[in-house]
């Protein structure tokens, strides 16, 4: 992934990704 050409995309993936899992617990 660019995230140095969208590193706000990339921060947002990354928090979705993480609360995708901890819903899942």
């Amino acid at each position: 992934m660019r995230e140095y050409q969208c590193p706000g995309y990339f921060r947002l993936a990354s928090i979705f990704y993480i609360y995708k899992i901890e819903r899942n617990k």
